[in-house]
């Protein structure tokens, strides 16, 4: 016993001077308490643990010859991103027209879905409970998931004119508010976007009047399903370019005079109104219903950029005077001028958000009621964790959302909430003469953490020191399958008749 005593108390002697030195050299982790503050959704009356949610990014995973279900991979990706301590976990675009795709790999869920129980299990990998990733031993942390799950949040999407060759096939043409060459996207990049959007990207078909109740029920009826797949909710994507953020758009949907576009704003946004009201239909009031818009479209101070900010402000509040949403993620870009692919520190998007916040003040004051304002996320550009408690302190936003910093560490939220002084460093992906071409640039980045986004689904870690040759393999590989063919789909596409 005593030799025993003796042993351990030299123990203690050392582990003391072990832990003085590295108080000293390497100061104690201070969390961040504003970040782990929970907070409850206006509508649903859901609580999100705490401030940090994973944002939506394409996944690519599901198989065309197996209904485009999801799979084995999404849950291990998602159950590893669950485990991360995000608040909020939101899924990829899944699609609500199965003739109708932003690759060919998207989840589907429309009508014509027939088995929700892949569905289901989907969802079951969000909301389990977890303690640590097994990536947490090589970054040195263990992850402070609290016991609550994060809700698991459904984006549901329709690509419009935004559907590649890979997926219309040579015979069918995507779908937009205005249809031919006005209508069609022209990438940016000098003559290489020229090629490329000329070869990949159809002209657009444009959707008859008759056309657009079918758009509202496909939205309702992915997220009826949802709900019964345990879904907590789901988000509206009118963001990027994709139809929605088409129909809302000045300069995409300008030429209409069926209601539903033209130079009144109130017409361009009817669509998506008509898709909140019949989602709230039929859903449940506990059900979550959040929308993802777009502050801005270009960078900018023109008098064109600074009237669309003023005419999504407008948009802000209509969207806080309906009563029905619950979150409001605020986004910018799209494939014409992806800034929600920039390189670049800093919030994208901040000083869109300090606009949002005047308004909601605004909107509180003058309204006699007790009105029920959405909650505000911003997402893109976010690389530390005293920026993202700045942002959230001064009303700027009330969940900062994470979506590439996910992809190279799906713990990137617990380190956040354990650390207030924790920086995101994001690798350096160069490739030559990349930088001088915007399309290419853009889309290596997007396509380099989409591999990122394969390898965390088959287990295993991601690549922190890109390599360019294998980059650029796997840059020609994905490039191909996204936007040319998928040798998983007939050469000639699939689907119905549009």
């Amino acid at each position: 016993r005593a030799r025993f005593n003796r042993a351990m108390s030299q123990r203690l002697r050392t582990e003391a001077e072990a832990n003085s030195y590295a108080d000293e050299k390497y100061p104690l982790c201070s969390p961040s308490h504003v970040l782990a503050d929970s907070k409850t959704l206006p509508i649903s009356q859901k609580v999100v643990k705490n401030r940090i949610a994973k944002s939506a990014l394409t996944e690519g995973l599901a198989d065309p010859r197996q209904n485009n279900l999801p799979n084995a991979s999404h849950y291990e990706l998602y159950r590893r991103w669950s485990r991360g301590g995000s608040g909020i976990i939101i899924t990829g675009n899944v699609m609500v027209d199965r003739n109708c795709k932003e690759s060919p790999r998207n989840v589907i869920l429309d009508a014509k879905t027939s088995d929700l129980a892949p569905f289901r299990r989907w969802a079951d990998s969000i909301h389990q409970q977890g303690q640590g990733d097994q990536d947490s031993s090589k970054y040195g942390t263990t992850s402070t998931t609290s016991p609550s799950p994060p809700l698991a949040i459904m984006q549901i999407s329709h690509p419009g004119r935004q559907s590649p060759l890979s997926t219309t096939g040579l015979l069918k043409r995507p779908v937009a508010p205005t249809g031919g060459s006005k209508g069609r996207v022209h990438l940016p990049g000098g003559i290489l976007g020229k090629i490329v959007g000329s070869l990949f990207l159809l002209p657009p078909r444009q959707l008859t009047t008759d056309e657009l109740p079918t758009i509202v029920s496909q939205f309702a009826t992915a997220a009826r399903r949802a709900e019964e797949a345990t879904f907590d909710g789901i988000e509206i994507h009118a963001a990027h370019g994709y139809l929605l953020c088409q129909f809302l758009s000045p300069t995409g949907n300008s030429l209409r005079t069926d209601g539903y576009g033209g130079d009144n704003p109130t017409h361009r946004q009817k669509l998506l109104f008509q898709i909140i009201e019949a989602v709230r239909e039929v859903t449940s009031d506990d059900f979550v219903v959040g929308i993802k818009i777009n502050s801005i479209e270009r960078k900018g101070v023109s008098d064109g950029v600074v009237e669309f900010e003023n005419e999504r402000l407008n948009l802000v509040e209509e969207l806080c005077k309906l009563g029905t949403v619950d979150f409001i993620n605020l986004s910018g870009g799209n494939f014409e001028n992806p800034m929600f692919l920039q390189t670049g520190g800093g919030s994208f998007f901040g000083s869109f958000a300090e606009r949002v916040r005047n308004c909601l003040q605004h909107i509180r004051q003058s309204s006699a009621d007790d009105i029920q304002l959405p909650l505000i996320m911003v997402t893109g550009g976010f690389r530390t964790a005293s920026e993202m408690e700045s942002t959230i302190e001064k009303g700027d936003a009330d969940i900062i959302g994470l979506g590439r910093p996910q992809c190279i560490d799906p713990n990137i939220s617990a380190k956040l909430l354990a650390d207030r002084r924790y920086q995101i460093e994001m690798p350096i992906l160069t490739i030559p003469f990349s930088s001088r071409n915007t399309m290419l640039e853009s889309s290596l980045h997007s396509l380099w953490h989409q591999r990122q986004i394969d390898r965390l689904s088959q287990g295993k870690r991601p690549e922190t020191n890109p390599q360019i040759l294998g980059t650029l393999f796997w840059y020609i590989i994905m490039f191909f399958r996204l936007y040319v063919w998928d040798w998983k789909t007939p050469i000639w596409g699939s689907g119905g008749r549009r």
